[in-house]
């Protein structure tokens, strides 16, 4: 039996030969009801951006997760709300909502212009990403060599949520080692989606990708761009690209931003 969601949201995933009666409701206990269904890699972005287009109408944003056991994982935190989760909710917003995300970030760290070594060097060939990261996954073939290899298979999970922008509060992201808390996410996701369109689409409880629709397109406004980024998740450049440059030259027309905390 089909669980009751939102027309619209049906007709898209017919529109992609999903079958509905693959659509299940989330059965733990969690203060607002949220759905999933099964996709394949090769609809998984169509779907999101399908999905994402009714989303005014449906009440529902949708966001990608690799299987089961990760989705189990991101609503573990959720699992364990306040009984008046609702009002934690409205907190968190309003929260978010008044802090200076720019000015935030610059708190964290000195300014990198100073170290040379964390700057590094313009990359001589960028590569803007455009594909989903954990549409991949990272296998060692029998010669033990590594390569990434599109999973076959992703949850698509419909998220009651009016604002993209407040999904840290409703799945209580963060707020451990490094990773900032719930309300500086608000924050981050709210500046994000107002000056880069950039959209929340697949996510663990330590990775966020977003599908970004007006990215920097020029290399001033990259670098201003991963400085933010270098900030909100050093990860990045500490265990990732190794330059703040690096990372620069990585964003100017890329249109998947990756975050991961350790």
């Amino acid at each position: 039996m089909v669980p009751e969601v939102h027309k619209k949201i049906l007709e898209e995933l017919k529109r992609f030969q999903i079958d509905i009666a693959l659509v299940k409701k989330v059965e733990k206990d969690l203060p607002r009801e949220f759905f999933f269904v099964p996709v394949t890699s090769e609809q998984a972005t169509g779907v999101w951006h399908a999905i994402r287009a009714v989303h005014k109408e449906t009440g529902f944003w949708p966001i990608l997760v690799q299987n089961d056991g990760v989705m189990d994982e991101l609503f573990s935190t959720l699992e364990r709300h306040d009984e008046d989760f609702e009002g934690y909710f409205e907190e968190t917003v309003s929260e978010g909502l008044a802090i200076d995300f720019k000015s935030w970030l610059k708190l964290q760290e000195p300014e990198p212009q100073d170290n040379d070594e964390l700057m590094g060097e313009w990359p001589e060939e960028a590569e803007p990403a455009h594909v989903l990261v954990q549409l991949l996954d990272l296998r060692v073939d029998e010669e033990g060599r590594f390569a990434m290899q599109q999973l076959s298979e992703v949850l698509l999970v419909l998220c009651p949520l009016q604002e993209p922008w407040q999904l840290p509060a409703l799945l209580k992201l963060g707020g451990w080692n490094a990773c900032p808390d719930a309300p500086h996410h608000v924050a981050g996701f709210k500046y994000w989606y107002e000056r880069y369109a950039a959209e929340p689409a697949f996510f663990s409880y330590d990775t966020f990708e977003f599908i970004v629709n007006n990215p920097p397109i020029d290399n001033d406004s990259a670098l201003e761009l991963a400085i933010d980024q270098y900030y909100y998740c050093y990860d990045l450049v500490a265990q990732g690209c190794g330059s703040i440059l690096e990372l620069a030259g990585n964003l100017v027309d890329s249109t998947v931003w990756y975050f991961w905390w350790d």
